[in-house]
């Protein structure tokens, strides 16, 4: 039997009305993740988000309201 998270109707990953999930990266504090959007471009150093024990609703770090994601990548601090 199922049971815990493994078990229908579960929520691992928790989204607002609207919210997507583009990507999903392993990551460590020695990178830098570039969000290209529509309208402009943003490098997050992993070293100034909260570390967080579950991939869950999360903090918005870049403001979405009328853009869109193009591609994300992955750098390493120099």
């Amino acid at each position: 039997p199922r049971i815990g998270r493994n078990k229908q109707g579960s929520n691992v990953i928790r989204l607002n009305k609207g919210d997507t999930i583009h990507s999903i990266f392993g990551l460590n504090d020695k990178n830098i993740v570039r969000i290209i959007t529509k309208n402009d471009k943003y490098d997050i150093s992993v070293r100034e988000l909260e570390a967080g024990s579950s991939v869950s609703k999360g903090r918005k770090v870049i403001p979405m309201k009328g853009d869109n994601i193009i591609t994300c990548k992955i750098f390493q601090h120099k």
